[in-house]
């Protein structure tokens, strides 16, 4: 290596450095701590100490430059008890992971015009903020960024491109996918809407109210945690056309007695009803796999319509107790033999009863 070139590596290097530390300094302002992330914009780093009412600056000054504030970054406002309202600027772009995590007392947030996304849990579980109106700038929402939450309205800028609200639901902009059922909405019974063809993944997780789900004609697609830890969630009815249970979807939701699954599922999932209060459930014949912990292991009672016996995994079937299995006619020693179902006790169909004898050439109609 010729000496130039170690110099230019060198001066590379001390630049590099120089950057970085000029990056990662430090301006705080009413309490509140902003990082510089760029050459003329800033993140809020840092809210912990805030109270009561903030109004975030668009823009910050020291030294004679002005920073425009484009995030509110990583756990900025994390834990905080003592804020009640946030109002943002339009120049604040994105809301990272966990934000406004466990702001107890927000009961106001003014997401501005010009956030762009929101981050995982970014505005979760933060137990006095029931409504919440999101911009016509957002194009990018992370499935939980309202974990645990209790809004019972999410309402959408209608000049937003990519999301919609209807009845304070989120959906995306052409209605076809439910995103988030609130989870402090009141309703003892939700009728999805028809047009509707996919439940988001966790779309009604976490919801204390709701009792009972009905899903139209024409959803296909259901994705994992949709229903799950809905706590008072007794029943819910599933349409034709679904072809898979996907895993979780019921998990923990530990009221649910009552699950129709339709002749056109395939494959249900892992944990799919796990932690459940099912104590039976019936299979169509369409159904070829199970997975692991499908079922709550306290299940009483599975009804199978398959002469073939579905896969089911060996290990989740001797976790569970020797339930009640029945099979249809003439199939009892195919799953007697199988390597999971003949953990059970497997109580064949009885035979279907002859058709009835025709008596036509007695009828004196017919001589």
């Amino acid at each position: 290596m010729n000496r130039i070139t170690s110099v230019l590596l060198i001066g590379t290097a001390l630049f590099g450095t120089a950057a970085t530390a000029a990056a990662k300094e430090k301006i705080k302002k009413d309490g509140i701590e902003y990082v510089v992330t760029g050459k003329s914009e800033v993140k809020l780093d840092d809210a912990e100490g805030a109270k009561g009412s903030v109004v975030v600056p668009a823009t910050i000054t020291k030294k004679g430059k002005t920073y425009y504030v484009t995030e509110i970054g990583r756990k900025a406002f994390h834990g905080n008890k003592n804020v009640t309202e946030v109002a943002l600027p339009s120049t604040v772009k994105e809301i990272d992971y966990k934000a406004f995590y466990k702001c107890e007392s927000l009961r106001n947030l003014d997401l501005g015009n010009g956030v762009r996304k929101l981050g995982t849990a970014s505005i979760g579980k933060c137990a006095s903020l029931q409504l919440l109106r999101l911009p016509a700038s957002l194009e990018t929402l992370n499935t939980y960024a309202f974990v645990e939450n209790v809004l019972t309205t999410i309402e959408v800028d209608p000049a937003n491109l990519f999301f919609a609200s209807q009845d304070g639901v989120l959906y995306d902009k052409s209605l076809t996918r439910l995103l988030v059922f609130p989870s402090g909405r009141v309703a003892s019974e939700f009728a999805v809407p028809q047009g509707v063809t996919v439940i988001g993944e966790a779309a009604f997780q976490y919801n204390r109210y709701v009792s009972s789900i009905i899903l139209p004609d024409g959803v296909l697609k259901i994705e994992p945690y949709a229903f799950s830890h809905c706590s008072i969630l007794v029943s819910i009815y599933l349409p034709y056309g679904l072809t898979e249970i996907p895993r979780s979807m019921c998990y923990y939701s530990q009221n649910l007695t009552q699950v129709n699954i339709p002749a056109s599922v395939v494959k249900i999932g892992e944990n799919a009803f796990d932690e459940t209060s099912l104590i039976s459930i019936d299979l169509p014949a369409s159904v070829a796999v199970i997975e692991s912990d499908a079922f709550t292991k306290d299940i009483l009672k599975i009804n199978i319509s398959a002469p073939v016996p579905p896969s089911f995994p060996q290990p989740t079937a001797e976790k569970m107790r020797k339930i009640q299995v029945t099979v249809p006619f003439k199939s009892g020693e195919k799953y007697s033999s199988h390597p999971a179902w003949g953990h059970f006790n497997i109580v064949e169909q009885t035979p279907p009863p002859p058709p009835p004898h025709r008596r036509d050439h007695l009828n004196p109609r017919n001589r």
